[in-house]
């Protein structure tokens, strides 16, 4: 990215985007936005991934979704479950092997490279490449375990900062749509009934969550 902004705008167009990458988002909103909701709705957007507004090297938490204005966001038909179902059916297309239920023990290793997993069953699966999407602390310290790495590897991952970030989905059953200030509707159907409904009246708030 920093290569194509030198090209299209010289070193001072990449210095831009290099300050924007390793500024806080809670920072970029503010110089972006004036309207005291709208700074608050975009906060809540880049605190989904885990860091506080005032994080360093943040900011492109916040450009993510400025770019689904120009992708859209996608969601699968049929629900989410339906990604991972067709994720197995290409694995097993190119002849791969889905096993649930098989919690995994460590990562095996050889030579420094790893070459296969064994489960908590002590089943041991082989192959050339071994693929975790578990988190950096699990994979590397739990999983391949520190005498298979080298001590100031180990040291730099036990230093990398874990947002207190967590989502969940509350599904509550209401006897009538609700009836908006900022969108009244009289109780009928409205556009505002299809909207993401937002619990953050101030980047304050999100602040101290």
């Amino acid at each position: 990215m920093a290569g194509a902004q030198m090209r299209a705008g010289g070193v001072g167009g990449s210095l831009e985007s290099v300050r924007k990458l390793i500024a806080p988002y809670g920072q970029l909103i503010d110089e972006t936005f004036e309207s005291a909701p709208m700074r608050a709705f975009m906060a809540w957007l880049g605190a989904q991934s885990g860091p506080p507004p005032d994080e360093i090297a943040s900011g492109d938490h916040f450009g993510w979704y400025a770019m689904m204005h120009q992708s859209g966001a996608k969601h699968p038909k049929g629900g989410s479950g339906m990604l991972t179902q067709a994720m197995a059916r290409s694995l097993e297309a190119a002849g791969g092997k889905v096993v649930l239920g098989a919690p995994v023990r460590r990562i095996l290793v050889k030579g420094g490279v790893a070459e296969g997993v064994e489960t908590e069953d002590g089943v041991r699966y082989t192959a050339p490449l071994v693929i975790s999407n578990a988190h950096v602390w699990t994979t590397l310290l739990d999983l391949v375990g520190d005498e298979h790495l080298a001590p100031g590897f180990v040291q730099r991952v036990r230093n990398i900062r874990v947002g207190n970030g967590f989502g969940m989905t509350v599904r509550c059953a209401a006897e009538e749509l609700p009836d908006y200030a900022g969108a009244p509707s009289g109780g009928r159907p409205h556009e505002s009934h299809h909207g993401l409904q937002m619990l953050c009246p101030s980047v304050g708030y999100l602040r101290n969550a």
